[in-house]
């Protein structure tokens, strides 16, 4: 399942995949681990979309107007499919980092 996150000083929406994704400012950013599992910075939101109501605002999805609505939520802090790591960073072939504690 993708993750999305969200950058409160940029406000952009990015989803997460497997190669490090940065929101517009770079401020927000983060990486799938793996299927279920993402790694995000202390600056990014994680946030879920209802897969069944979105599912449902596709299939009637009108001509025209405002469209279906859809249900959308800002993840727990404590997430067992997130891990907040506070020295994620971005070298400069793009590849995401974390600086060994000392």
């Amino acid at each position: 399942m993708n993750k999305i996150i969200y950058c409160p000083t940029c406000q952009d929406l990015k989803t997460l995949r497997k190669k490090l994704t940065r929101c517009v400012c770079g401020k927000a950013m983060g990486i799938m681990i793996d299927h279920n599992n993402a790694e995000i910075n202390e600056h990014a939101i994680p946030v879920g979309l209802s897969t069944k109501t979105f599912q449902f605002a596709i299939q009637n999805r009108p001509s025209d107007g405002l469209g279906t609505p859809f249900t959308a939520f800002v993840m727990a802090e404590n997430n067992k499919n997130i891990t907040i790591n506070k020295t994620l960073f971005v070298e400069r072939s793009g590849e995401a980092q974390s600086v060994p504690s000392t």
